[in-house]
């Protein structure tokens, strides 16, 4: 059998007196496409962001690999996530007086992945999937709302990441773009072996996934 990608076990997300989530447990293998729905303030999007370290795992096991990450030190955390991650925010998160160029390089600079020409060649690359191609020398603030979530989805694909977590993804997009953005991240998670979660309000969008779990009182319920 292979072994899992990640590991979630026995995870409980907020108070414990009065939990968003409790008793989440699901595994992930390596290039498999999982779909996250459910009302808004029902934990999602704090689901993601403890699979990601950025907040404590307080009750339960997050594994990657074989790497239990509320063990990582703050410098093994910051690698975890610039190395072996991919995240899309509903937020844009991109630094308006960069370039989009430049905001998307942010990824593989902070994880020592890639420099100089190879760098560079990796986000261009990307912003062509992206579409974006021709406005990598634009200073991120003359971008458009959709232009700028882009930009984020390509700094998260630059690394070719083990793991994407994307969390409404396309919230800032028409439907057209939408649809391609969708298409692009899931092609990536099939194309390069990796895995991928995404939430999303859309229906249209759970077609992609391999799996669709549903938050529904508390719990994570497969579809």
């Amino acid at each position: 059998m292979t072994t899992p990608l990640l590991t979630v076990s026995d995870l409980t997300l907020g108070y414990q007196e009065t939990p968003l989530m409790s008793d989440v447990s699901f595994s992930l293998q390596p290039g498999e496409v999982c779909a996250i729905v459910g009302h808004s303030g029902t934990g999602k999007t704090t689901l993601l962001h403890t699979i990601a370290g950025i907040l404590p795992v307080t009750n339960g096991r997050v594994h990657f690999r074989d790497q239990d990450i509320s063990l990582l030190s703050g410098k093994d955390r910051q690698v975890y996530l610039a190395q072996r991650l991919g995240l899309v925010f509903q937020a844009f998160h991109i630094v308006p007086f960069l370039s989009v160029e430049d905001n998307v390089a942010l990824s593989p600079v902070f994880g020592h992945t890639w420099q100089g020409h190879e760098l560079s060649q990796k986000v261009r690359e990307v912003l062509d999937q992206v579409g974006l191609a021709d406005m990598a020398g634009k200073y991120a603030r003359e971008l458009s709302g959709g232009q700028r979530q882009r930009v984020a989805i390509a700094r998260a694909m630059v690394n070719a990441p083990d793991l994407i977590l994307a969390d409404e993804p396309t919230g800032n997009l028409d439907q057209h773009t939408g649809d391609t953005v969708m298409e692009t991240l899931v092609d990536l998670a099939r194309n390069r072996g990796s895995s991928m979660i995404f939430v999303t309000h859309e229906e249209a969008y759970l077609r992609l996934a391999d799996r669709v779990f549903a938050v529904e009182n508390g719990k994570l319920l497969q579809r």
